[in-house]
């Protein structure tokens, strides 16, 4: 071990405390510091790997951890840029949470250590349950994010009135670099109020709220910069402008609707975009043949990633979308769904007779997995690679389904706090 680079050892010891789980955040604070006690080769090479201390997650459903680990962490940090979690989404509901005023009371001692270095903060979770009283939301509104020069990236996943929620995202537009905003909401309470939030800086908006189609769009059509976006929804379609919104950056699109995403879809003018998913969770019954392959038809983009999701999907409509010719020029093509009472060897001959009158250039690529769930479709899996390496895909799920492929594919997980 004394023969390794001092480097090298710092990094094994950062990659040995990565966060992964739920029960890792526990463990990495207790070994970040135990690897201290080791002995004074380790002390030395920890106290100073600076990467190992900038990450900082404050648990105020259990107040947790005490101040002193929290002020230890910072101080060990340096200069680095920090990445603060306040709040869990996937709280450990076997333990019991302190009381509304211990969480309010730990939050007030915890919030001014954090932001004395509001100037150094690179990204900020923030995540909120039924069983997190404390006012998190009043807190956000009163941190100096207008100082906050380095702050990028920002997820909320909260559960609160939609006025506050609006508040609160107000505020943290204030930061004058931020460039990626993650914004799940779960309140049914109501629509709030638009954010004064500059929108324009965006280069990816991952955003569900309980809104309609309508307002959701009314968000994302001021994203003029965005590469990716991720939009989910869970109300009825509607209310939508009738003349698309042009998006000149967009690169990548993720649709994630109940029951209809290709009337959304035509909505959408995006002459650079490369990766589509629609997710669609039930069947509209307006959502015919006919709506799908003309949104296909339609969209005027370089493609090169297009998946379709639909469990519900009436698997007599597989062999209509493959006639789409406009299919034959992407590189990975995906649907799937759910098999039903009309999948049978009359619709699986069409299928194949459609693809081999339509879209013949694909033969060789083309595969059809027919068990549960029914796969169709071609992957360019060495193409499919090199979108995942892109750093401005970084935020998007760029999956291959194993079954359309005979390569190896690799399934990797993010934890979805950093």
């Amino acid at each position: 071990m004394d023969r390794l680079p001092r480097e090298t050892l710092g990094r094994i010891l950062e990659l040995s405390t990565k966060v992964d789980s739920y029960e890792s955040w526990h463990g990495a604070y207790t070994r970040n510091a135990n690897v201290s006690s080791v002995c004074r080769h380790l002390r030395e090479i920890a106290t100073s790997h600076e990467p190992l201390w900038s990450t900082v997650l404050v648990e105020f459903a259990n107040t947790w951890p005490p101040l002193p680990l929290i002020e230890l962490y910072l101080q060990r940090s340096g200069t680095l840029p920090l990445h603060l979690t306040l709040g869990r989404m996937d709280f450990d509901l076997r333990k019991k949470p302190a009381s509304e005023e211990l969480q309010a009371a730990y939050l007030t001692h915890v919030l001014p250590l954090l932001c004395a270095q509001v100037q150094r903060w690179k990204s900020l979770s923030v995540g909120q349950t039924i069983i997190c009283q404390a006012p998190i939301l009043q807190f956000i509104q009163a941190i100096p994010f207008m100082n906050a020069s380095l702050l990028e990236d920002v997820k909320l996943y909260l559960e609160d009135d939609p006025d506050e929620e609006g508040k609160a995202i107000s505020v943290i537009g204030r930061a004058p670099a931020i460039k990626r905003l993650k914004w799940h909401s779960i309140n049914e309470t109501g629509e709030p109020a638009h954010p004064n939030f500059p929108w324009h800086r965006l280069i990816h908006l991952d955003i569900a709220p309980f809104l309609t189609w309508r307002h959701t769009f009314a968000f994302v059509a001021r994203c003029t910069s965005a590469i990716t976006l991720k939009i989910e929804c869970r109300l009825a379609l509607g209310g939508l402008p009738r003349a698309p919104v042009t998006f000149h950056s967009l690169r990548a699109l993720h649709l994630d609707s109940t029951a209809e995403a290709f009337g959304v879809l035509s909505r959408f003018n995006c002459p650079q975009l490369e990766i589509l998913v629609l997710e669609i969770e039930k069947w509209a019954p307006e959502s015919s043949w006919k709506k799908i392959t003309t949104a296909l038809k339609e969209l005027n983009s370089p493609l090169k990633f297009l998946k379709i999701d639909a469990p519900r999907m009436p698997n007599s409509l597989l062999p209509k979308i493959f006639v789409v010719p406009r299919l034959a020029g992407y590189s990975t093509v995906q649907i799937s769904t759910s098999r039903d009472e009309e999948w049978n060897e009359v619709t699986q001959t069409k299928l194949e007779r459609a693809v081999e009158r339509h879209l013949s250039n694909k033969l060789g690529l083309w595969k059809l997995s027919s068990g549960h769930t029914l796969s169709a479709g071609w992957i360019d899996v060495p193409g499919v690679r090199a979108l995942q390496r892109r750093p401005e895909f970084e935020n998007v799920q760029i999956r291959m389904l194993q079954e359309l492929t005979d390569e190896p594919i690799r399934r990797d997980f993010f934890w979805p706090f950093r």
